[in-house]
């Protein structure tokens, strides 16, 4: 059985574009927290917390599948 792996470019892409926009909102509104950048963190909270699950059915699913009782994770 192979490995598998996932890759991390989509948690990336979804950090830079919150980085992106929470910079903007903060050079329009000189401000430092406000309920814009609140709900820009809170959709991406959401997003990741959404990604994440998925990503774990899917690897609890494929040790199922195949049989496998020893999951190792590597960061």
């Amino acid at each position: 059985i192979k490995p598998i792996v996932i890759k991390g470019g989509v948690i990336k892409s979804m950090n830079q574009y919150y980085n992106k926009h929470l910079a903007e909102i903060r050079s329009e509104t000189g401000m430092i927290w406000n309920n814009r950048m609140q709900g820009l963190t809170d959709k991406r909270r959401n997003k990741l917390d959404t990604y994440m699950h998925k990503i774990s059915k899917y690897v609890v699913q494929y040790c199922k599948t195949n049989n496998i009782d020893m999951l190792i994770v590597h960061r």
